[in-house]
């Protein structure tokens, strides 16, 4: 059974989201507040299953692609970033050219 919150704590959570935002929450639970404070927690902890896997995966995505412009022979001018990837003397493949 979810945990039963009390009704000044959910007022707080309430003031600490905006009324806004937990207002979503009443929407979907038929403007049940104990409902909707524990759908809001049930969110948070999916959140949170999520947090770790998708940390990893932008840090290996930003190492990677870190890794390849590292394989530059010169200075990219981010300005320039398109026109740099797409030069043929860096002989590097760009699926941007590909396209």
């Amino acid at each position: 059974m979810p945990q039963a919150f009390p009704n000044q704590l959910i007022t707080d959570l309430e003031d600490v989201l905006s009324s806004p935002r937990f207002a979503t929450y009443l929407r979907v639970t038929g403007g049940d507040r104990q409902r909707a404070a524990q759908l809001y927690c049930w969110n948070t902890e999916v959140s949170a299953a999520f947090y770790t896997p998708l940390q990893f995966a932008e840090i290996g995505a930003a190492r990677n692609l870190w890794a390849c412009l590292g394989d530059l022979k010169r200075p990219i001018s981010f300005s320039r970033f398109r026109v740099d990837l797409c030069d043929p003397s860096i002989r590097l493949f760009s699926p941007l050219c590909a396209l």
